[in-house]
């Protein structure tokens, strides 16, 4: 923040830079999937900035649509199973960080299609 001179001649603090919005996930439906990625995904909470798209590991979902409180996504692919955190790019977040859990579905040949449905790649 800069100090500008008033009138009397002391420093005046100026308008900050506009705040970044803070968002609060409270919930992820479901908690886990694919590591192929492609399912739908519901990121619920409040304070979700129109401009800053959900992230999973760092990796940017496709947003198919979002309210302030509602983020409904296409959860992106993972390299490795596992947990990671879900944050909206560029954004603090409040409260506890929420994770979203990768499976290996390698194992079983499979993978989930957009729809939900699980499909063999390999028939």
């Amino acid at each position: 923040m800069k100090n500008v001179p008033g009138e009397d001649g002391t420093a005046e603090p100026t308008d900050p830079s506009p705040m970044l919005p803070v968002s609060n996930i409270e919930h992820i439906t479901p908690p886990s999937g694919p590591i192929c990625g492609g399912i739908e995904v519901s990121v619920i909470g409040s304070g979700f900035p129109h401009e800053h798209p959900c992230t999973f590991g760092g990796s940017v979902a496709a947003t198919i649509r979002q309210t302030e409180i509602l983020c409904l996504c296409l959860l992106p692919p993972s390299e490795t199973p596992g947990p990671v955190k879900v944050l909206f790019e560029g954004v603090p977040s409040m409260g506890t960080t929420q994770t979203f859990t990768y499976l290996d579905t390698r194992e079983n040949e499979a993978c989930v299609c957009s729809s939900g449905v699980y499909v063999d790649l390999h028939h």
